[in-house]
């Protein structure tokens, strides 16, 4: 598949600069597949690896698809919990040049919707992924999610580019 892609774009991996991946929150499978891969194409083609966060590759959807820098993200982790995260797009300026990225405003985390909510007082945040319509507390409160349900590979190309230019990366 990844040879597939590779063909269809007219690039060779070996003139890729680095390889971005998401690395969770989600499903344990998901993640370490996702992060195997990465790892071992990276080793094999001496190529950095930058791991991008899903929750923020859903918040970074809601700016390029709604123009929201605004985000609370809230992805179910079944078991009556949410990988949870507020953001906000901020200009940053550093010896790397000016840019954007996400700032955490409620940092990562798994925890059942009562924490979310006793945390989660930004109601004008724009909402996204599935865990805001997994659990009734959420609909009890009228927080509801958006057309954004879970993590896209597309919406991860800024942040690596980003964490690109700053140097965020490190080798397989």
């Amino acid at each position: 598949m990844i040879d597939e892609i590779l063909a269809n774009s007219g690039i060779r991996l070996n003139q890729v600069d680095a390889l971005a991946f998401g690395r969770g929150p989600g499903s344990f499978t998901g993640v370490r597949a996702g992060a195997g891969i990465a790892q071992g194409l990276a080793f094999g083609a001496d190529l950095p690896v930058i791991p991008i966060s899903n929750l923020t590759a859903m918040a970074q959807a809601a700016f390029e698809l709604h123009q929201r820098e605004n985000v609370a993200a809230a992805i179910d982790a079944r078991m009556n919990e949410v990988y949870f995260s507020q953001l906000k797009r901020e200009k940053v300026r550093s010896d790397f040049g000016e840019f954007f990225q996400w700032r955490e405003v409620i940092t990562e985390q798994v925890c059942p919707p009562e924490q979310v909510i006793a945390q989660f007082t930004d109601e004008s945040a724009f909402r996204v992924g599935t865990g805001w319509n997994a659990y009734l507390q959420f609909s009890e409160k009228r927080f509801t999610g958006t057309d954004i349900e879970l993590p896209n590979a597309l919406y991860m190309l800024e942040l690596a580019r980003v964490n690109w230019l700053q140097k965020k990366s490190f080798q397989h």
